[in-house]
């Protein structure tokens, strides 16, 4: 997927959707103090999934704190490192959503050592889903892309494309599912 128009079919997650999604869990939960690890902003998705966040919050009467948005590495010591910098603030976030699970696990390492417990003190989310995310301790909450699905349909697609067949769309957006799980807690904000 890339940038404005495309003149070429594709199958993609709907990136801005799961990030609205997740910034929705968070303020039903009662967070106003969002904080977001953003991917960097050379990569598409990370633009897509940085607009859903941000737009969600401004929807729900929220003000995005510039302070409240970090850019990381996508890496677990990045997501470390940027919630380390977001902790240290006078007013530091209730809540951090990570545009991947690498980074939400470095988020969770970092409130630690703060001897804050995720889930109770401090909800912290991710998304992709990897393997891991579901046996983390404590579980993180994320958002499940269709890798599978993402696969199949790009199969499917490159095959009839290959074969002179119409194709039955020219791009496709799968919406990823949020998987609620320890990380979040229950509604823990004063």
């Amino acid at each position: 997927r890339v940038e404005g128009n495309c003149s070429f079919p594709f199958v993609d997650v709907d990136n801005e959707f799961g990030m609205r999604q997740l910034a929705a869990h968070l303020i039903e939960l009662g967070h106003t103090r969002i904080a977001y690890i953003a991917a960097p902003d050379d990569l598409m998705f990370a633009q897509f999934r940085k607009a859903g966040f941000i737009n969600r919050l401004k929807e729900k009467g929220i003000d995005p704190d510039p302070n409240l948005i970090v850019e990381g590495d996508l890496t677990q010591q990045g997501g470390l490192i940027a919630a380390t910098q977001l902790l240290e603030l006078d007013d530091p976030p209730t809540a951090i959503a990570a545009s991947n699970d690498l980074m939400a696990f470095g988020a969770i390492s970092a409130a630690l050592k703060k001897g804050l417990r995720v889930g109770e003190d401090i909800a912290i989310t991710g998304f992709d889903n990897v393997p891991q995310a579901e046996h983390y301790h404590p579980s993180l909450t994320t958002l499940h892309q269709p890798i599978y699905q993402i696969g199949a349909e790009l199969c499917e697609m490159l095959i009839k494309g290959l074969r002179g067949d119409t194709l039955d769309y020219s791009s496709k957006l799968l919406k990823p599912t949020l998987m609620v799980r320890e990380s979040c807690g229950g509604g823990l904000v004063s």
